[in-house]
């Protein structure tokens, strides 16, 4: 599309007299229990009982639904995906799925996420036996299973197209939501546009977004080449407030991505996770410590981040791509 029908459909978009779409809470008519970054800590760290178990269709094997109970009482629904061996493969890799909830947090506050909580973690083989009784540690070190444990998200639908050019056209709270995510999956470059992997909120005059399966992520050479994904502007204009976020991040910013986690076995050969230590290895995402693991993003992966982040600022600066204004003071993607 031209620049100059960019510039008439900003103008248009900008001058509909909208009210911003009322933020859904956290809570049982929310999409998560609890605020996205709190519920990422409980998933990391506390200990928990598996209650309840339930395979998931489509995506990879060894994932599935499960209810959580935790030692004070609370119950929540997540998704596991157990790691392959090694800790790390092409279409099912914690890490990428870990640093894109990283990333995001450069760009959004913990109500603004469009990445659900999730956290590494290695499940100890007697809490693990509901998923699967007889199954080994996947683990060098440690008697536990690895892999990327993330909240259930609620109240929402597979967003059935992933992108509606004509709803784009004239309704602005989604037009602000879809536009923000396009540019968040354009600097991760993410590959796996499926529509289950975009879930849209139930709640008609509040369309929140969530992309949900981010295996396929910062520059994979390994992906469905049939079908267009995320990984460049596909929209028709994108939010300024949202230009403005991805200028005020620096390189330096970026660079903290080379380590998004690291656990280390303790004394009861359990692997959990424990502040970052400096990155052993920026060439490989996945680092194997004498005592546990280190992960995050390649320099080549960050250098990529970096790479797309000035593309899109040079587009717009150039007005290939035409920005338009999110209605309001708060921030195009409202709480959840």
């Amino acid at each position: 599309m031209r620049p100059a029908i960019y510039s008439l459909l900003a103008l248009g978009l900008s001058l509909l007299a909208v009210r911003p779409a009322a933020a859904q809470p956290s809570g049982p008519n929310g999409n998560l229990p609890m605020r996205a970054d709190l519920l990422q800590q409980r998933l990391q760290n506390d200990p928990f009982e598996i209650v309840e178990v339930e395979k998931t269709s489509g995506g990879v094997m060894d994932t599935a639904k499960v209810t959580l109970r935790f030692a004070d009482g609370f119950t929540s629904a997540a998704k596991w995906k157990r790691a392959p061996d090694g800790g790390d493969g092409w279409n099912n890799s914690p890490r990428r799925e870990i640093a894109a909830y990283a990333a995001q947090q450069l760009f959004f506050t913990p109500e603004e996420y469009l990445v659900p909580p999730i956290a590494p973690r290695c499940i100890p083989l007697d809490v693990y036996r509901p998923i699967a009784a007889g199954a080994q540690s996947n683990v060098p070190s440690g008697r536990c299973v690895y892999g990327a444990l993330s909240a259930w998200i609620q109240n929402v639908k597979p967003a059935e197209p992933t992108l509606d050019p004509d709803r784009f056209s004239h309704d602005l709270p989604y037009a602000c939501r879809f536009g923000t995510l396009n540019i968040f999956l354009d600097l991760i470059a993410h590959r796996d546009a499926r529509a289950s992997n975009l879930l849209m909120s139930t709640k008609p005059d509040n369309p929140e977004i969530f992309s949900v399966d981010n295996g396929i992520a910062f520059g994979g050479t390994l992906y469905n080449f049939f079908m267009w994904h995320f990984d460049r502007i596909a929209v028709q204009g994108i939010p300024r407030d949202m230009v403005e976020r991805v200028r005020r991040v620096t390189s330096a910013d970026l660079d903290r991505l080379g380590v998004v986690g690291e656990l280390r076995v303790g004394p009861d050969g359990i692997l959990r996770s424990v502040p970052p230590s400096a990155n052993v290895d920026p060439t490989k995402g996945q680092r194997t410590l004498p005592d546990g693991m280190q992960f995050g993003l390649t320099t080549e992966e960050i250098e990529g981040m970096k790479s797309r982040r000035q593309e899109l600022l040079d587009r717009v600066n150039r007005a290939e791509i035409s920005t338009f204004d999110c209605p309001g003071t708060q921030p195009p993607h409202a709480q959840q």
